[in-house]
């Protein structure tokens, strides 16, 4: 895992040092710590799925705009206008199947609507799942319509008056569903239906007269009404009566999307078929994922600044392993028939007892529980336009491809020999050049003595003709603050150690005058560092000097001296607010950007002068880190 100990909860295992593996199982935590996210909405915010996030501002829109309030009235204005006319039309009908069927032109009229969004308001149950980052659910949907809130869409009120003044049947056909599985009467009508109840409630508070129970169709209501196809239903009406005009908020209120024909039925709209905005959700999208939406787009880009435009993350995968290197070692019963020990099977494999811990047990658990959540969250994020992506604590390529999204592929990987390794993907087609090489003198397996820590990797972007260089580490664990010279710790001994190779690459970068970036897990809290005006070494002599290890006091200090001057470099000051309640690890992954780089960048772009970063949490279950995200935009 590579982290430094959280305090944890009497009844949650505390971590102990790195080679041990036996780390406190944050990610597993979450389930009782989230019981303190009873935070503003603006802290909980960074934290929920951007499935939720993503209906922000339609909700907002839709709430809030006097303009979806005037296009409303607009709507129903205008119908109002037409009613008496559309009475006398009697060889006019707005239903598709009725006109398939014809003799109708005798019958009494009447008009059909949709009730959500077309009838009642229920914004506020879609703000309440932004609010909360919660996504749709039955029961949450069902306490929602048994509470009667939903109010009335602007202008429905007037039209429907005067609609039953001139004597129309006003109908409406919603997909809001009588519970399964049903029990039918004598006449083929469900037995029990709450949500029919309260939704005469709710109309007969919303409109100001109740309804007749046969003028309000709910799916499933009888067993040929069951599915959210509303054309039996509109079967139903149009055996009696003329349906003169189609209210709805979505196309299938009027016809089933895919026998839409815009020649054919263009001409319908305003006449006998009247839309009412809704952009929160619909047939147009429900069934995407979100992935798919935003391939759906068709966006303009200036492609001078696309070019210069840059979004990179950074993630510590928790153990992430290849499940074809777990069954080819038979790691689940091997481990299982030891008892889960806290032993590896090899160096090139997890503990036995990281996933056990997890109540991860079998390859089957495996994929559901950890390869998922991760694939699901990568993918929301490459959604966002993700260029380039450095992770650690990473298994091989095989493992990091596993949960790659599509479209991007795996740039290169370090090779040790090991559970944790570290490694970038880029996004394939992405406007840039890219080159990699491997850091191993950060790993101190060629130093004397030996040591045993992860190798550094080094990728070199190609951005409008600019060379951009980023290192991606993951440094020695157990040492997150205070003295590193602290006698008792040998971790952090050996992050003093890492100390001299580290500052030796960042020199080289500055002399070869390389624009560059360090992220990743570096194990330490850096901020505190510079926040606190921490000295580099204990002995007061100056970090230009030569690094004599046992004296490196904190790590950015000693690494930052400013020889020579172009090696000058800032941490930035991450947005953290997405660990609150020990959701992940708060202060572990860190940004530092060099000097050389920030002369580089869109100063318009910048946050205190650096690049604004920020924590975001993974789907439960797919790490015990948040990710670091930021955008790099270049002059």
């Amino acid at each position: 895992m590579g982290c430094a100990p959280l305090t944890a909860p009497a009844n949650v295992r505390a971590m102990p040092a790195e080679g041990s593996s036996m780390y406190m199982p944050i990610q597993r935590a979450r389930v009782a710590l989230l019981t303190f996210a009873a935070l503003a909405v603006s802290t909980a915010s960074l934290a929920q799925p951007v499935e939720s996030r993503e209906n922000l501002n339609a909700t907002l829109w839709y709430q809030k705009a006097v303009e979806r309030s005037a296009v409303t009235l607009v709507v129903y204005r205008d119908a109002t206008a037409k009613l008496v006319a559309a009475r006398h039309a009697t060889s006019q009908t707005a239903s598709l199947e009725q006109a398939r069927q014809g003799h109708f032109s005798r019958k009494p009229p009447a008009i059909v609507l949709d009730i959500d969004e077309t009838v009642l308001d229920n914004s506020a149950y879609n703000a309440g799942l932004v609010a909360d980052g919660e996504s749709y659910t039955g029961p949450t949907w069902e306490a929602w319509i048994a509470a009667r809130r939903a109010v009335a869409i602007p202008g429905v009120k007037a039209m429907i008056a005067k609609a039953r003044a001139l004597r129309y049947r006003v109908v409406f056909i919603t997909n809001r569903a009588c519970p399964a599985p049903a029990t039918y009467g004598a006449d083929g009508r469900h037995t029990h239906c709450p949500q029919k109840t309260a939704t005469l409630d709710n109309l007969e508070a919303a409109l100001g007269y109740r309804p007749d129970d046969a003028d309000l169709m709910l799916r499933g209501e009888r067993q040929d009404w069951d599915t959210s196809d509303k054309s039996a239903r509109r079967l139903a009406v149009a055996t009696t009566h003329r349906i003169a005009m189609l209210f709805g908020d979505d196309l299938n209120d009027f016809v089933l999307p895919a026998a839409y024909d815009p020649d054919q039925h263009g001409t319908r709209w305003g006449t006998t078929w009247f839309a009412i905005p809704n952009p929160m959700y619909g047939s147009w999208g429900d069934a995407l994922s979100l992935q798919q939406r935003y391939d759906g787009l068709k966006p303009w880009r200036d492609p001078a600044t696309a070019a210069r435009r840059v979004r990179v993350s950074s993630w510590n995968m928790e153990w992430l392993a290849s499940a074809a290197a777990l069954d080819a070692a038979s790691y689940w019963s091997t481990c299982a028939a030891k008892g889960w020990p806290n032993e590896r099977l090899s160096n090139e494999l997890p503990y036995c007892d990281v996933y056990k811990r997890d109540n991860i047990t079998s390859a089957a658990d495996f994929l559901a529980k950890r390869v998922e959540p991760l694939r699901r969250t990568l993918a929301a994020q490459a959604a966002l336009g993700l260029d380039v992506l450095a992770v650690q604590e990473v298994q091989n390529e095989a493992a990091l491809r596993a949960v790659l999204p599509a479209g991007f592929k795996v740039a290169c990987f370090t090779t040790r020999a090991d559970a944790q390794n570290i490694g970038f993907a880029v996004r394939d087609g992405a406007p840039f050049g890219v080159s990699c090489r491997e850091l191993r003198s950060l790993s101190l397996e060629d130093a004397t003595p030996p040591g045993s820590v992860r190798r550094g990797l080094e990728l070199t972007l190609d951005v409008a003709g600019r060379k951009v260089v980023m290192l991606n580490v993951h440094l020695k664990a157990s040492c997150p603050t205070g003295r590193m010279d602290a006698a008792s710790n040998a971790n952090c001994r050996t992050l003093q150690r890492q100390a001299e190779p580290l500052e030796a690459w960042v020199e080289q970068q500055a002399v070869a005058g390389m624009p560059f970036l360090i992220i990743g897990d570096w194990n330490r809290d850096l901020e505190a560092e510079v926040n606190g005006h921490y000295p580099a070494r204990n002995d007061g002599s100056d970090p230009k000097g030569p690094i004599q290890p046992q004296n490196v006091n904190n790590l950015f200090p000693e690494i930052n001296d400013g020889e020579p001057v172009s090696s000058r470099m800032r941490v930035v000051a991450i947005d953290r607010r997405a660990s609150a309640g020990k959701a992940c690890h708060e202060h572990l992954d860190q940004l530092v950007v060099s000097d050389l780089l920030l002369n580089q960048l869109d100063a318009s772009s910048l946050t205190a002068g650096v690049p604004a970063a920020k924590l975001v949490l993974g789907e439960s279950g797919a790490s015990d880190h948040c990710r670091i995200d930021t955008v790099l935009r270049l002059r």
